[in-house]
């Protein structure tokens, strides 16, 4: 019995293949362009790599953002037009959650996880012991730099890479390497074995973007 994870929240895609607890094979990808022309084909080649038939494949983990609102959207699609009709669990990851769990595992220290947005956006939540502390919330870069000034947390995600000069400008220590700051698919499954991921009818995945598309805007006058 396998499990497929995948997120294409963020410019980085991450796919992993377990069986019996144990990871087959993990790929990540760092584009600028969007994940859609390309991630059936990485899935497909992960599967053959790894000797893995989609029959196989009886849980899933995947990625509801915040994030790229396309890129949010394209994971979603993907394992519901892989596996409609199938007999698969389906399983939910807020991607912040996700980071500030992994943000605990490297720092052992309070953290604050977050995603970039363009144009200073951020989306961000603030985790201690790995558990989020409050609301996820959306905000500036600045009031980001400004609580860990204050209050002192470690940084975590992909907006720490997007805006480090600032960052650092500020008197703020980046220590970790691209590699521990992004998000890897791998960290959903261990959220998965101790329980923390929530099990979700597939026609009921939705993203979870934090806030509205663009779209939404405009269609309710809201630009």
């Amino acid at each position: 019995m396998s499990t497929l994870i995948i997120t294409t929240s963020t410019k980085l895609a991450s796919i992993s293949v377990y069986e019996k607890d144990m990871m087959l094979g993990n790929i990540n990808i760092n584009v600028k362009k969007t994940h859609s022309s390309y991630i059936i084909d990485q899935i497909s080649s992960l599967l053959s790599w790894t000797n893995i038939k989609i029959d196989d494949i009886k849980k899933v983990i995947v990625s509801i953002g915040p994030g790229s609102f396309t890129g949010v959207r394209i994971a979603i699609s993907v394992v519901k037009g892989m596996f409609v009709g199938r007999d698969v669990k389906v399983f939910e990851v807020n991607e912040l959650d996700a980071l500030g769990y992994q943000g605990n595992m490297v720092y052992n220290n309070k953290v604050i996880a977050m995603i970039d947005s363009n144009k200073e956006k951020i989306y961000y939540g603030k985790y201690e012991d790995g558990k989020r502390c409050g609301e996820l919330l959306i905000g500036k870069l600045d009031d980001v730099i400004n609580l860990v000034k204050n209050e002192g947390y470690k940084l975590i995600g992909d907006a720490v890479l997007a805006y480090d000069k600032k960052i650092k400008e500020n008197g703020i220590d980046i220590s970790l390497s691209d590699m521990f700051l992004r998000i890897n698919s791998s960290i959903f499954y261990t959220m998965y074995k101790e329980g923390l991921l929530r099990e979700i009818d597939l026609f009921n995945l939705v993203p979870d973007y934090l806030e509205k598309s663009q779209a939404e805007k405009e269609k309710n006058g809201n630009i």
